[in-house]
């Protein structure tokens, strides 16, 4: 769910976007990369962070600790979970290539360059 509050961006992800972004240095990796930069608020519910966490232990058990170091290094509004009212009114559901490029203003040749990265290709951040 995105929706700008008193000027800032505020963008609630789902776990699948937090285990894929843990997991691999690719276009989930970027949206979180872009929270981490600041680019607009990081919105995340109970609900949301325990799914990533069951998700990242069963489908990537030896990757539980990126999700862990996820959480406590990067910046973020806890929420309520959402109610269904509050989903059907806020919701505006986005692939993350697609939030990279419409809203973080992503060329189509920047998104390519990554479709495909392995993490030794990744720049980290100083």
């Amino acid at each position: 769910m995105a929706k700008v509050a008193e000027g800032r961006l505020r963008v609630m992800l789902d776990a699948n976007i937090l285990i894929a972004g843990s997991v691999f240095p690719r276009w989930p990796y970027e949206v979180l990369r872009h929270a981490l930069l600041k680019r607009f608020q990081l919105v995340l519910s109970p609900l949301v962070i325990e799914q990533a966490r069951r998700g990242i232990r069963r489908a990537f058990p030896n990757q539980t600790e990126q999700l862990e170091d996820l959480l406590l290094l990067r910046p973020y509004e806890l929420a309520q979970d959402p109610t269904p009212e509050e989903l059907r009114r806020y919701l505006q559901p986005m692939l993350s290539g697609t939030f990279l490029k419409e809203v973080m203003g992503w060329s189509s040749e920047d998104l390519e360059k990554i479709r495909h990265r392995k993490w030794p290709e990744v720049e980290f951040l100083d």
